[in-house]
């Protein structure tokens, strides 16, 4: 992933960027699904997106595949000052979340501070 800051304001934009390779052939469309969530557990932003493009999911990935998602998520006003942390899970065709690497069906990838 990308992300250009480690600090937001309640109000401000995050937009993180996933970079996804196709390891194997794949049957269906895959979703991917980025949470923000406060240090108490409070879901405070999310956003659900198909990989790929619309015309190119991934059913249509060849193996070893590159492909880069942008993602763009709007902190609320009313967010909590204190540690976040932004969180992935990917969903198979039907919506089931699929388990990653270790058998884990969401991973953090980093810890954001929100600062009023």
């Amino acid at each position: 992933y990308t992300l250009l800051r480690r600090s937001i304001r309640p109000g401000e934009r995050l937009a993180p960027s996933v970079v996804w390779q196709s390891l194997r052939k794949l049957a269906g469309d895959l979703r991917a699904r980025l949470v923000l969530r406060a240090a108490s557990g409070q879901v405070l932003a999310e956003q659900t997106l198909p990989l790929g493009a619309a015309e190119h999911g991934t059913s249509t990935w060849q193996e070893g595949e590159i492909a880069e998602q942008p993602f763009e998520l709007a902190v609320p006003q009313d967010a909590p000052a204190g540690r976040a942390t932004l969180g992935l899970a990917l969903l198979g065709p039907t919506g089931e979340a699929i388990a990653l690497e270790g058998g884990a069906q969401a991973i953090d990838l980093v810890d954001l501070e929100i600062v009023r």
